[in-house]
């Protein structure tokens, strides 16, 4: 009798192992940290409009909690952010207007990651500097098919 439990359990065990061979691979763990690839307004940039929105685009999906808390403004700038729907482009529609004539410094520091949950390597800065002017806001009016609110040219 105990032979007979014997043979089974080691044919069990071989079909386990056989048939454990024909799974897929595991898919690849990405271990590849994120990059900001862009900013809008770019580093060094000169008169800003001081309602402009400020982007930053980075190479693959965050992890939008994480990165937003890694963001920050020097001077401070109170924004509503949103993300884009791949997840890649983070933006600050600031509350107010910016402050005329002055040099803003932005850092996105290595607490922001990826989905996978790597940091970016190392903390990226970049600043501008705001100008005296607004941006317009054009709205087109349908009724009488103009833009109202818009200087267009000088």
């Amino acid at each position: 009798m105990n032979r007979s439990w014997l043979g089974f359990f080691a044919t069990a065990i071989t079909l386990l192992l056989v048939a454990g061979c024909n799974l897929p691979p595991p898919p690849p763990v990405d271990a590849t940290p994120p990059t900001v690839v862009s900013t809008d307004p770019t580093d060094g940039a000169s008169d800003v409009p001081i309602n402009a929105s400020i982007q930053v685009t980075f190479s693959e999906p965050m992890d939008q909690s994480a990165t937003q808390v890694a963001l920050s403004f020097d001077p401070n700038v109170s924004c509503n952010l949103s993300w884009d729907p791949t997840g890649t482009i983070l933006s600050c529609n600031p509350t107010t207007n910016l402050i005329t004539d002055t040099a803003y410094n932005v850092t996105v520091d290595t607490g922001a990651q990826d989905l996978a949950g790597n940091p970016l390597q190392a903390t990226f800065t970049f600043g501008f500097t705001t100008g005296n002017i607004a941006l317009a806001t054009c709205i087109f009016d349908d009724s009488n098919s103009h833009f109202d609110g818009c200087v267009f040219g000088n």
